[in-house]
């Protein structure tokens, strides 16, 4: 949890906005600050928590979260979906011991050059965020940082970076979300105070503990601002106000101790978080939860293409349904290992298919499918599938469809106001499935038609598509043929 706070300050109001660095400490620490309004409420909820008045409105509260992917225009950058769905497996099941279900409500992927980094946030949250829900936006890379939620926005902001992207990050940054202060509250930017004698913070009698740093009783004190290794802060032996010796508590995930030290939160740090969603957070618990939050178990079963040949400008990939799961994680490969850096194309898809249009001739490809619950995102070992096949050097043809005379798309350009006529001619009455489909080779339309022995003309709808390249898909029984269509 690579660590550095960034101070928001917004005319004379002074908001929480905090983060984690990419690369070494640095000399000073930026500070975190919330509002004294935010404060009081930690302190109101930590004195209801201690008197026992604190109430829960239910015993397990079900968050959506909405996972935005922001990649450049060519489909670049943000964050690899498959880490996502690896990572929030970590995080959902670390908040579900404090009573706290997040699910996946939905996974979006934005292709803006102009939203890359969080320079645009506020327009972005205002043209992307899904309401009722936790809007969390993964992008490649925020400069000096890992991540950081803001009030302002009520967003949480994330970088994709491998040291970065990490379930303590996140869940760090979710417990911003959900009303927790730093454990050092106050010390924001003086930096480690290991033997410095401080005129402030927390009595290590807990004295002041409901006034003082984070306002929380059960987090012990702590004056470190900075990165400090574990175990026991590394031998940083820190004051109190009063000059009483400690070492702080390294565990806290609140704190900015390093990854591996930190790993729970405090009963006092679930009350708060509870009292949050109580009294300010009622409108994430507006959307149903899935019904179904049990993780994959079962292995996926791929259908096609398997050690077969396929013409290079046409693949049509295809899978059953695998119990539990809503999500799928698909891939092709060059290698069998299925390195990143050899990757064609991946996608996280609702649906059992997935077609490409645009792999080499004469080449071997290797592709796999994962399955996912929204609802729980982690899978069991084993539940992954993987296949291989040839291309060849020849590219679909009408005659592959026996009885199949002619297939035409028009207009093609074709305005995003007009419609699409398919004309087909056949020899012979067959059934088939028409699709459109888009440049991520994700189904975006089907239907069934009905093909008789004459000519046949068969009509899509592509108002409001945005502009771009897509691929009109006709299945049959006897093979499948398509045209790209361009939208204009």
């Amino acid at each position: 949890m690579k660590s550095i706070a960034l101070l928001l300050t917004i005319g004379l109001i002074t908001i929480s906005f905090s983060g984690f660095s990419q690369g070494e400490v640095p000399s000073d620490w930026c500070g975190t600050q919330f509002t004294e309004e935010m404060m009081n409420k930690v302190q109101s909820a930590t004195e209801r928590h201690m008197n026992g008045t604190l109430t829960k409105s239910q015993p397990i509260y079900d968050i959506p979260m909405t996972l935005h992917n922001m990649r450049n225009t060519n489909g670049t950058g943000g964050v690899d979906p498959l880490t996502t769905l690896e990572v929030f497996c970590e995080v959902i099941e670390f908040y579900a011991q404090h009573d706290i279900n997040l699910y996946i409500h939905e996974m979006k992927t934005w292709d803006n050059d102009n939203w890359t980094t969080d320079q645009a946030l506020g327009t972005i949250k205002l043209i992307t965020a899904e309401d009722n829900t936790v809007n969390i936006y993964n992008f490649r890379d925020l400069p000096g940082l890992c991540g950081y939620f803001t009030p302002q926005y009520d967003v949480l902001a994330l970088t994709g970076n491998s040291q970065c992207y990490t379930q303590e990050t996140i869940i760090h940054e979710l417990g911003h979300y959900f009303a927790l202060p730093h454990t050092f509250f106050g010390f924001e930017g003086t930096g480690s105070n290991c033997g410095v004698y401080v005129t402030s913070g927390e009595r290590v009698d807990g004295s002041n503990c409901a006034t003082s740093a984070d306002r929380i009783c059960d987090t012990p004190p702590d004056n470190s601002a900075d990165r400090i290794p574990c175990p026991g802060g590394n031998g940083c032996q820190m004051y109190d106000r009063d000059g009483v010796a400690f070492f702080p508590d390294v565990t806290n995930i609140m704190s900015y101790f390093f990854d591996n030290c930190v790993n729970q939160f405090t009963e006092g740090q679930r009350a708060v978080m509870h009292n949050k969603i109580d009294e300010d957070r009622q409108d994430l618990l507006v959307l149903t939860p899935p019904a179904n939050l049990n993780p994959v178990t079962e292995t996926a079963e791929l259908n096609s293409p398997l050690d077969v040949e396929k013409p290079y400008d046409q693949v049509l990939f295809s899978w059953d349904a695998t119990p539990n799961a809503t999500l799928y994680y698909f891939e092709i490969n060059r290698v069998a290992s299925f390195s990143t850096a050899l990757r064609v194309a991946s996608t996280i898809t609702e649906e059992t298919q997935y077609v490409s249009y645009d792999l080499n001739p004469s080449t071997t490809y290797y592709w796999r499918v994962l399955p996912f619950n929204k609802g729980n995102s982690c899978s069991a070992e084993g539940t992954s599938a993987s296949g291989s096949f040839t291309t060849t050097d020849q590219e679909v043809a009408v005659e592959d469809v026996e009885g199949l005379e002619a297939f035409e798309v028009s207009p093609n350009p074709v305005n995003n106001n007009q419609p699409v006529t398919v004309y087909l001619n056949s020899k012979k009455a067959m059934d088939g499935q028409l699709s459109l489909y888009n440049i991520a080779g994700q189904r975006i339309h089907s239907e069934a038609v009905q093909v008789t022995a004459s000519d046949n003309t068969f009509n899509l709808d592509v108002q409001g598509l945005a502009a771009g390249l897509y691929v009109v898909h006709l299945e049959f029984a006897d093979g499948a043929v398509q045209q790209k269509l361009i939208v204009q």
